[in-house]
């Protein structure tokens, strides 16, 4: 009997220790879990106050955020009401502030995505406005939006981008374009981003353009257009500092997108009669490569589209089959046919300007190209 119950006290005796030890175990490994966050946590915050970019570390935040991974896989199956959903999730489980604007950067997008762009631009520029955010954040914010408009060039999402302070200051009533270059610089005053000021840069190149048409001539005019000349090699270099920055980053992504911007760019200076601004087609075949290497069909298509366009305006008949080429990629193909490419081309036919004039040498050019406008509501 008395060895039964010793037999049974040492039995509660090991339970008793391996509770211990398994508690003893999880204290030891959470805090040590616990102390790694933090040090990942403190060196984030340390970068980001150095404004350096969040991206660096943004795939090792996703990991500790089981939400923001799935919204992100959400969003790249194009379910974007469940993605905004499991995005605010990741919020409410966010480790710090900055992580919390970088996932609002993401909802926001889908926002415009769903067509609700007053809501959208709203949480933009929460961003902005948050003093908690790092500058690199808030730039990224402003870029964003601005980026958003470009690839529909959809008047609602315009419109609700240039409401409230200090936004509609920079609104310029009948010029859409000056308004985009005032909303990229007000973006630089935070940090200087490549893609932003690539947009700026192009401004200036099309204004270059728009002088050279309009056939004056005087002295002022002449001094104008060298003070311009300036700024765009002065945004050139900015932009050169950018992918630097960028580069072995997850924002390498970006990288494409800007040599696609140089590209235009340096075709607008072609047009104008300087050359010293780089080759165009350079840039473009750059932008290609660097597209199809992260899976970019979005930017590789404009690309093909702003090639095409270069090669129209530059030689025209002269580089038919090379144009037809690079087109051939958007119509023959149904990979862009609900893309933002579409969305682009079919709202500029409403638009006017340069951009339909360009479309419609294209049209011109190559029949298939016309047919594919055609399906996107063009008449001719």
């Amino acid at each position: 009997m008395v060895s039964k119950k010793l037999a049974i006290l040492i039995y509660l005796l090991l339970v008793v220790l391996v509770v211990a030890s398994l508690v003893i175990f999880y204290m030891f490994f959470h805090k040590n879990n616990n102390n790694e966050l933090k040090a990942l946590n403190e060196s984030l915050v340390e970068e980001l106050k150095n404004n350096k970019n969040l991206s660096v570390r943004r795939d090792v935040l996703v990991k500790q955020n089981e939400f923001w991974a799935n919204a992100d896989k959400l969003r790249g199956e194009g379910k974007y009401d469940l993605a905004i959903l499991e995005y605010e999730k990741a919020i409410g489980v966010a480790t710090i502030p900055e992580e919390v604007g970088v996932i609002k950067m993401s909802m926001a997008r889908l926002y415009y995505r769903l067509g609700q762009f007053d809501l959208g631009s709203t949480m933009f520029k929460d961003i902005i406005s948050n003093a908690e955010y790092s500058n690199v954040t808030r730039a990224y914010a402003v870029e964003a939006m601005g980026a958003e408009y470009y690839s529909t060039y959809n008047q609602d999402l315009f419109d609700s981008i240039f409401k409230g302070e200090p936004y509609k200051n920079f609104l310029i009533e009948k010029n859409k374009e000056l308004s985009m270059r005032k909303l990229f610089e007000y973006g630089t005053t935070f940090y200087s981003l490549a893609l932003s000021e690539s947009r700026i840069a192009q401004w200036y190149a099309s204004e270059l353009l728009r002088i050279k048409n309009s056939g004056v001539d005087d002295q002022e005019t002449k001094t104008r257009i060298e003070s311009m000349k300036l700024i765009i090699r002065e945004k050139l270099k900015l932009i050169e500092k950018g992918i630097k920055e960028i580069e072995n980053t997850p924002n390498a992504q970006r990288i494409p997108v800007v040599l696609n911007r140089q590209g235009t760019i340096s075709m607008k200076m072609y047009l104008f009669g300087d050359k010293s601004f780089g080759n165009p087609a350079d840039f473009f075949e750059k932008s290609l490569v660097y597209s199809r290497l992260y899976n970019l069909s979005e930017t590789e298509g404009f690309t093909y589209y702003n090639y095409a366009v270069f090669l129209a305006r530059v030689y025209g008949k002269e580089k038919l089959n090379e144009i037809e080429i690079l087109l051939g990629n958007l119509y023959n193909t149904d990979k862009y046919k609900n893309s933002d490419v579409a969305s682009f081309l079919k709202n500029q036919n409403s638009l006017g300007g340069g951009t339909k004039e360009d479309i419609l040498l294209l049209a011109s050019l190559d029949p298939k190209f016309k047919k594919m406008l055609s399906g996107l509501g063009w008449s001719f």
